[in-house]
């Protein structure tokens, strides 16, 4: 990818979940959108691609207890200025009290675990963030590219590595 570093800052070592590929596709969605604010879904290692990429406020939401915890060690505790954890109970429609009512530039979708359960999930980003971007899991049967589609938004397919096989980036409302 033209522009992206070949070594990351904050990401060290690719993991089995989450590639070289995979980061610097969202690094290098996040530069050239310069988003600032940021709605995610699956906190991660995708986090620190955000980060590096120049946002100053993620709202991370988390609907399993566990990984909430987790994640408020990892990534809230160390970025405090930057990041926010958000618990949540799934459901279809969404709800997520604590996050900011003014909107966002970017939503990254990589959450809940339960793959069927993102369409509710992009639905609710697509209300309120100005580009969402999707990793398609192209390797698991499931409708993540129809529901990004089903918008009637722009939407760009970014090939990337083995976990995400392609990124959808949606774009704004016409």
């Amino acid at each position: 990818m033209v522009g992206v570093p070949m070594t990351f800052r904050l990401y060290k070592q690719a993991q089995a979940w989450w590639s070289f590929a995979d980061y610097a596709t969202v690094l290098s969605v996040m530069l050239e959108l310069r988003a600032r604010t940021v709605l995610e879904f699956g906190p991660g290692s995708s986090t620190l691609a955000l980060i590096e990429g120049g946002a100053t406020q993620i709202d991370c939401c988390e609907d399993d207890p566990v990984w909430f915890r987790t994640y408020c060690e990892r990534l809230e505790d160390v970025y405090n200025k930057t990041v926010l954890m958000v618990p949540y109970t799934w459901a279809d429609p969404l709800n997520v009290p604590g996050i900011r009512e003014e909107g966002y530039d970017l939503a990254l979708i990589d959450g809940p675990l339960q793959i069927e359960r993102r369409a509710a999930v992009i639905r609710f980003c697509a209300e309120r963030c100005r580009y969402l971007l999707v990793p398609l899991e192209d390797s698991e049967p499931n409708d993540l590219r129809a529901a990004c589609e089903s918008l009637g938004r722009p939407v760009k397919y970014i090939a990337s590595g083995p976990l995400a096989g392609t990124f959808a980036l949606v774009g704004p409302a016409c």
